[in-house]
């Protein structure tokens, strides 16, 4: 009987650091330091420079790559231009074209745009 009751504590034991490890998990620390607090907003605040400059290095990329590397480097420079702000017709289009030379002239003006 103790066998039985000893093997049940343990259990029981168990569940409970199991209960407690999901309600970490459901409940994060939301709780930020001041320096996480700076770097999450210094962060929103160049939202825009940082999609940029990754174009920037994906038309790098797009001029030197070739097949399946190419159309994911499209898909990348297309995301990074819809936060850009840029209109999806427009991107279709440099798509269609298929030139890297169109993709970095743009890239140029917004450069210059955010400056």
């Amino acid at each position: 009987m103790s066998i039985l009751r000893s093997g049940l504590r343990k259990r029981s034991r168990g569940r409970n650091q199991q209960i407690k490890q999901l309600e970490q998990i459901e409940n994060p620390v939301t709780e930020r330091s001041k320096y996480q607090q700076n770097i999450i907003k210094n962060y929103y605040e160049n939202r825009e420079n940082i999609a940029l400059q990754r174009c920037q290095e994906l038309v790098t990329e797009l001029y030197l790559s070739e097949g399946k590397k190419r159309e994911k480097n499209w898909e990348r420079i297309e995301s990074h231009l819809l936060k850009l702000e840029v209109k999806q017709h427009t991107i279709d289009h440099l798509k269609s074209q298929d030139d890297p030379q169109l993709v970095a002239k743009l890239v140029e003006r917004l450069g210059k745009e955010n400056s």
